[in-house]
């Protein structure tokens, strides 16, 4: 991207970023400082921030294909992080309906089937994404034409036969032995001319290019391989002011020593004009300068380069956080996790997920007295696990941290902690009393007085009180929760209150009221401009349209487009859902069972990559009847089993049990009388929920079956 900012004229860059722009200035920082107009990223939960930017990135490349044809050369692959590879493999399945060719360079030698580019690559080739062209070592022409670009003129054969033969063509090999032999003065004569004849014991290649290397370093000053050495320790880029301030050397000398290493070719100048960089020529190099440090003294030199790179207020905090985890014991732990939690803070803000938590998860290995960087860090790991997609890890995280944070009397944090809980053992897990425990958790740590996180509390108490058969009482915490949205005067407050209570009319089948709540929802959200919030609202309006009947008027149509079109473009997970299984159940109105076959195996792949159970067990239904109705009695026994299979483990309302009992019934199998035992069915003058009206519509027809 920053090389793309420098060779593309700014018109035609700013162009191409469109209104894409804010979220890829999260991958580039500088950008902002390019373009003055570029506005805040829209606020997302932290879960959907990748999903979003990747889309967003994937816009800015086919705006930038569609003026010209794009070739990427993305470089030394097998060192890229999980975050760059996730973004590259999101990209490459579009690939072949853009005018877009990516070059990737990997060493094969570098490569670890446990490493993250392995896995990619064979991921990529096994899906015919991409195709492996194996750069052989260079043939002896090419070495010929290698000498010749770096003598300045045609070499005599005799010396192409000895560099061919004692480097077996190996690039590197073939530039270091020049540079050192060029050094010794064995290869050119005094006017400037190739020498024609060199023997095999003048060339004396070593048995490795580390000891061509050590020759080198050894004709430099006496301070250049010092500090070339801490210089290595930094990274294979390093700052030249950083290392000018670290403690034990002087600017002159490393002034000296980086020029004088900069003519021999060992390090070469960064293309940054402010700040000037440098970085080795090649990674053996810096792998030598390491080699002679023993632990302690690198170590210590870890210590002094954080020292300095804090001293000069450095942004870098993942590098303060690396060279104080590399110092071990000879850095402060409380201060090498204050790092490691910065720079995973900044990684979830840049949607690396998977960096932020290696980050975290080292955070955790030290041994911390302070009680308040540790709960926050679990909160933080929590937050990485959910964007992550692992689901028990997230509580786990969350409630380690949660005696820690009541511990500190931080009653809000508690709050926002057990509201996050309760959500995700419910939306996510549908683990309904964890979800109860949880929030009432919160709303004994924020009290009985009116407040905004009591409200939410309450909201999703309710919601969750409604999944479990207790209608009265879901029907009293919603309501304080909306009595208390409207004494605040907060209007966003008062839309998360109803759409709560829309969850609560659809569980129990009050459509009528369920639509009042839901489109009152709508128009405060999409008045406060919570476009997240606002696919929540569409998608219980939605269903609450689909079992209302209302399927072919214009404000259904409509309302089912919206939130397909925004809820796939923000990747909030449930909703698309809705949306999804809205159209199974249209379809199968339509009587189209063919058309239901084929996009319900598409929508159950989804649900099954994103890990929602209830998305699996409806879908998974919904294919049992339509596999039934078109005559396939096996497959249709087969779907409703694994249906109800997936069900295990979650305690929602909603079971797969009458439509297992239904499709037995059709096979004149009479075991389908015992899902009765399992399924429970309405209590005349209660208030039923939905699991238990489905249970007696499909009941009824089974047993008359027969």
């Amino acid at each position: 991207m920053e090389q793309a900012s420098r060779d593309i004229p700014h018109e035609a860059f700013r162009a191409a970023l469109g209104d894409s722009a804010s979220e890829i200035a999260k991958l580039m920082p500088g950008l902002r400082q390019i373009f003055d107009d570029i506005g805040p990223p829209i606020e997302l939960p932290p879960e959907q921030q990748r999903r979003y930017l990747f889309k967003n990135f994937q816009k800015f490349v086919e705006r930038a294909s569609s003026e010209r044809p794009v070739v990427w050369l993305l470089d030394d692959l097998h060192w890229a992080d999980e975050s760059s590879l996730h973004l590259l493999q999101h990209l490459v399945q579009n690939l072949n309906r853009l005018p877009v060719l990516i070059l990737g360079t990997y060493r094969d030698v570098d490569l670890d089937v446990g490493k993250p580019f392995e896995k990619v690559l064979a991921q990529l080739v096994r899906q015919r994404l991409a195709r492996r062209l194996t750069l052989r070592r260079l043939p002896r022409a090419a070495v010929a034409e290698l000498l010749s670009a770096l003598g300045g003129g045609p070499p005599p054969e005799s010396l192409v036969d000895t560099f061919y033969r004692e480097t077996e063509g190996n690039p590197f090999f073939v530039e270091e032995v020049f540079e050192h032999l060029s050094e010794e003065g064995k290869l050119f004569t005094a006017e400037g001319n190739w020498k024609s004849e060199l023997s095999e014991s003048e060339i004396e290649v070593p048995e490795g290019v580390r000891l061509v290397i050590g020759r080198r370093l050894e004709r430099l000053g006496e301070a250049t391989p010092e500090v070339l050495t801490v210089a290595a320790v930094m990274g294979k880029k390093f700052h030249l002011h950083i290392l000018e301030s670290i403690e034990g050397l002087s600017s002159a000398n490393v002034l000296d020593a980086i020029e004088e290493a900069e003519k021999a070719k060992l390090v070469a100048p960064g293309s940054e004009a402010r700040e000037p960089t440098y970085a080795f020529t090649h990674a053996l190099i810096r792998q030598t300068l390491l080699t002679g440090l023993s632990l302690p003294r690198k170590q210590r030199l870890h210590v002094r380069i954080a020292n300095a790179l804090e001293a000069a207020g450095s942004k870098q905090v993942e590098d303060l956080a690396h060279h104080l985890l590399q110092a071990g014991a000879a850095a402060d732990p409380g201060k090498t996790a204050h790092y490691l939690h910065l720079a995973a803070k900044r990684a979830l803000e840049a949607s690396a997920a998977q960096e932020a938590f290696a980050y975290l998860d080292e955070a955790l290995s030290l041994e911390l007295d302070d009680i308040e960087l540790r709960a926050r860090i679990l909160v933080e790991r929590g937050d990485a696990n959910r964007r992550l997609g692992r689901l028990e890890d997230i509580v786990h995280d969350w409630e380690a941290a949660l005696p820690l944070l009541e511990t500190l009397g931080d009653r809000q944090a508690v709050a926002g902690i057990c509201y996050d809980l309760a959500a995700h053992l419910w939306n996510t897990m549908g683990l309904v009393d964890q979800s109860l425990r949880a929030a009432q958790r919160g709303l004994q740590a924020v009290g009985t007085d009116p407040s905004a996180e009591r409200c939410r509390l309450l909201a999703v108490e309710g919601a969750t009180l409604s999944s479990s058969s207790q209608y009265q009482a879901a029907e009293s915490s919603i309501a304080e929760a909306e009595d208390i949205a409207r004494a605040l005067g907060d209007s966003h407050l008062e839309a998360q209150t109803l759409i709560q209570s829309a969850v609560r009319y659809w569980l129990y089948l009050r459509l009528a009221p369920g639509i009042v709540a839901a489109e009152r929802a709508v128009e405060l959200m999409r008045s406060a401009g919570d476009l997240w919030a606002l696919t929540d609202a569409l998608a219980w309006k939605q269903l609450h349209l689909l079992y209302s009947g209302r399927r072919g008027d214009g404000d259904a149509e409509a309302n089912q487009d919206e939130l397909e079109s925004l809820s796939g473009r923000l990747g909030h997970v449930l909703p698309m859902w809705v949306g999804y299984t809205c159209e199974l159940q249209y379809k199968i109105m339509d009587r189209d069972l063919a058309g239901l076959e084929s996009r319900g195996r598409e929508i159950l792949d989804w649900a099954r990559t994103v890990g929602i159970p209830w998305g699996i067990r409806e879908t998974l239904a919904l294919l049992a009847l339509g596999e039934l109705w078109s005559g396939r009695h096996e497959v249709a026994l087969e779907l409703a089993h694994e249906s109800v299979g997936a069900d295990e483990g979650t305690e929602l309302p909603v079971s797969s049990r009458p439509t297992l009992m239904l499709v037995q019934a059709y096979g004149g199998d009479r075991d389908a009388l015992r899902q009765l035992d399992a399924m429970e069915l309405p209590t005349p003058g209660l208030e039923n929920d939905l699991g238990k009206q489905t249970a007696l519509l499909f009941a009824v027809p089974a047993l008359a079956v027969l």
